[in-house]
């Protein structure tokens, strides 16, 4: 499995070469991005993610829990309270299907 979150609108580096780019700007765009990806397990109203690689290198090689919820054409993953910002928060996906 893997998940990818990008902020809509954000900023292109001043010049195309990554590794070049200013370490102000590589911050700003880490911030506004967030990946992992690994191998997952299914456990009743749960999806269990294994984390292989994971922007936040503290993820690699835990385990992330998400709620699983399936209503009519949608399905909803919901995190378990978890610090976010400074205060514990969840965090909701929904995919619905059209």
């Amino acid at each position: 499995m893997a998940v990818q979150f990008g902020r809509a609108g954000r900023a292109h580096l001043a010049q195309g070469d990554w590794l070049a780019a200013p370490d102000a700007e590589i911050a700003a765009a880490a911030r506004d991005y967030f990946a992992y990806c690994g191998t997952y397990e299914l456990r009743g109203g749960e999806v269990v993610h294994r984390v292989e690689q994971s922007l936040f290198p503290n993820w690699i090689g835990a385990e992330q829990v998400r709620l699983v919820a399936l209503d009519a054409n949608r399905v909803i993953l919901s995190t378990p309270p978890t610090p976010l910002g400074g205060r514990q928060q969840i965090a909701t996906l929904v995919w619905e299907r059209t």
